[in-house]
Formats: structure tokens, sequence, C-alpha cells
């Protein structure tokens, strides 16, 4: 999960999520409401109103048609005095209606489309993040095993350089008492670089390979285990390779999710 690869694909899917839900949301059910006071006086005379009003309202539209349903209810509460005289009233309504597109948006065509590609493209994006995070997992197999095994291989290289060394130090205390040749001393020595230059290039290989598995796991809280490498490596030998049909491929189902 902390592969950047991975990371980014995982990053694809939650906005797709986000594209769907968005999508989904023009058919969400919209409420409203309001209210308010006033106070109304006349210029020629003594009257004056005043009242409440209120309304509140529903409207929901399906994503299959296109259809927009709404229903609005408004309440007017009043009081009106004209210096001699007090009236109330109240003056309730209630509204419902349809809308129906007839243009681009008829039966929906608008909204399912947008629905449908954001599905659609939800669905490539799961695929592709699972595709990567196999393609990652079987990398980082890879990996653990050749860390396994160049960490071997250090060890043996700094023990061949340890008896190298001492087998050139036991060369030159021979020639010192001329039981030893000159090319004997060279060539000894020829044995001790070679040793050491395996060395050094199997050391990169290995930090190389350590930089790969730090962006997964902390590494002071891995290390190679031993006989791992000969377990993974009986493990290869006995398994088989099995032919999976390209139509029961992950990238055939992302093949058929791009052209439908």
């Amino acid at each position: 999960e902390n592969a950047p690869d991975l990371m980014s694909e995982k990053l694809g899917v939650d906005i797709s999520a986000t594209d769907v839900r968005s999508a989904k949301g023009a058919g969400d059910i919209t409420v409203s409401g309001g209210s308010s006071l006033y106070k109304t006086s006349s210029l020629t005379s003594d009257t004056t109103s005043t009242g409440v009003k209120a309304n509140g309202g529903l409207s929901k539209t399906f994503l299959s048609t296109g259809t927009n349903v709404y229903g609005d209810l408004s309440y007017d509460k009043y009081t009106s005095d004209t210096g001699t005289t007090t009236a109330e009233g109240y003056s309730p309504a209630l509204t419902l209606g349809v809308r129906q597109p007839l243009l681009y948006n008829f039966l929906g065509a608008v909204d399912k489309s947008a629905l449908k590609s954001a599905e659609m493209q939800y669905e490539i994006d799961k695929v592709q993040y699972d595709l990567t995070k196999t393609a990652l997992i079987n990398a980082y197999k890879k990996f653990y095993i050749e860390w396994v095994a160049y960490s071997e291989i250090v060890k043996n290289n700094q023990k061949n350089i340890k008896n190298a060394l001492a087998n050139y130090n036991q060369v030159l205390r021979k020639k010192e008492r001329r039981l030893a040749e000159n090319d004997d001393v060279q060539s000894a020595y020829s044995a001790v670089l070679s040793y050491r230059q395996s060395y050094n290039k199997n050391l990169i290989t290995l930090n190389n390979l350590e930089q790969q598995i730090k962006t997964i796991v902390k590494m002071d809280k891995v290390s190679p285990a031993n006989g791992e490498f000969d377990t993974k490596y009986s493990g290869i030998k006995k398994s088989t390779i099995t032919y999976i049909p390209f139509e029961n491929s992950k990238s055939y189902e992302i093949l058929t999710q791009e052209l439908a």
C-alpha cells in the first residue's frame, strides 16, 4: 500500500468513486424552505398590515427518465389594522408539478450517460489498481528473493577475501624462505583483488535492492531469513505455469470496459 505507483492507482480509484457519487447526486432529493416577516403601511390611510410567510418544498429528479417531480407548500398569516378595525387571515397554498426535459436530456440521456461513464471509469480504475498491485507484489517478491541471495553472496565474498588474504600472506612468508616464486605472490595478490572487486560489485547490487524494498517496508524491521533463498528456489523449481486465456484476464476486462 505504500508503493508510490500503487498509491497513485488507489488515488485514481478514490477519484472515480467520487465521480460516481457526484453523478448520482443529480438524482438527490432536494429540500428547500424559508420564512419571512413583513409589515406594510398605506400612504393614503392609516391601514397597516403585518404578517409572516413560510414555505417549504421537495424536488426529486429520476435519472432513468430525466423527470423532475417537485412540490411546494407555502403559508401566509397576516393581520390588517385600519385604525378602527383589526382583521386577521391566512393564505395556505400547495403546488405540485413535473418538469420533463425535451431536448438534450430527454428521457435522462445526459444524466444516464454521465453516470454510466463515471461507473465505467470506476470499474476500469479498480481493475487497473488490481493489476498494478499484482505486478508490484510479484516485483517485490523478486526483489526479496534477490535480496536474500545477494546478502548470502556478499557474506561469501567477505569470507573469500579473508581466505585470499590469508593465502597471500602465507605465500609471502614462503617467498621469504625461498619456497615460492614471485609469480606465486602475484597470483595470490590477484586473487585478493578479484574477490574484492566481486565484493564491491555485489554490495552495490545489494544496496540497490534494499533501496527498492525500502519503498514498501522499513528495513529496520525486516532482514533476510536464513534458508529463505533455498526455500523459494525449491518452490520455483516445483511450480508449474498455468495458461490463462486472454478472455479471462484482467487486461481483457479493461478492454471490454473501454469499448463498451
